[in-house]
């Protein structure tokens, strides 16, 4: 079972969602996700088929249509600077993700 964040919960907090494969390319897997009730929660790049590897870009979406936030996933984590917006289209602040990678490579100096 998925949260609204697509992470894996328990039953009391799991969403329903329609996932559609849009296209295939050699990046990945472009696919996007719907609310129940028909309206746009999400699309982007997966690096398989059963969408359990986010990598590239993805637009997040709230019910009303809005963007919610937009960003890179790499390797499965999200990565480098997200934008981020309230349901009236307002900017709220960036959230800067790092890899594991480069944290590693910093705390070992």
């Amino acid at each position: 079972m998925l949260d609204e964040r697509f992470h894996i919960t328990k039953k009391k907090k799991e969403a329903f969602y329609t996932a559609t494969m849009v296209n295939q390319a050699a990046d990945g897997f472009f696919f996007k996700v719907h609310y129940l009730s028909g309206e746009l929660k999400m699309e982007g790049y997966y690096a398989d088929e059963t969408m359990l590897q986010p990598n590239g870009v993805f637009t997040f979406y709230h019910k009303n249509g809005q963007i919610e936030s937009m960003g890179e996933y790499a390797d499965g984590s999200k990565f480098g600077i997200w934008q981020r917006f309230d349901s009236t289209g307002t900017v709220r602040t960036n959230k800067i993700y790092t890899s594991q990678q480069m944290m590693d490579a910093i705390t070992a100096e």
